[in-house]
């Protein structure tokens, strides 16, 4: 068994997870140290991983091509997203480009939505969808 140290994402508060995992696959969650949540895993938190085996689970991303979604590299995905963000800045300004973010991601992660709209001088909406885990 190996146990590896990661955020859990179900909610904005980014509590310590610790994933058992063997043979790649991911058995259970749990919080091992304290965190936000005091050492204490919420109900949620521990049962997010599930969507690990989905079978409809997105593997690789997709891109368009001749109007049907088929999948590609993250190289591609990545210079596509680029170019057709730059089209768009380019016909109709900045202020035409948007992101939504999340309080299910990671800090790291709204870093870096942060840094490609600061980027492309875009807006960015955020709600907060998930209630706060209180400490008694």
């Amino acid at each position: 068994m190996k146990y590896v140290s990661t955020v859990c994402t179900h909610c904005s508060n980014g509590c310590k997870t610790t994933l058992s995992v063997r043979n790649n696959e991911i058995l259970r969650a749990n919080n091992r140290d304290l965190s936000a949540s005091i050492g204490i895993s919420c109900a949620s938190g521990p049962l997010r991983f599930r969507f690990t085996k989905h079978p409809e689970r997105l593997k690789l991303p997709l891109v368009r091509r001749d109007g049907k979604l088929v999948p590609s590299s993250w190289e591609d995905a990545i210079a596509e997203v680029s170019r057709r963000l730059a089209e768009i800045r380019i016909a109709f300004g900045a202020d035409s480009i948007g992101f939504i973010g999340s309080n299910r991601t990671t800090n790291e992660e709204n870093y870096m939505l942060g840094r490609l709209r600061g980027y492309q001088s875009a807006r960015i909406i955020s709600a907060i969808t998930a209630p706060p885990i209180t400490r008694a």
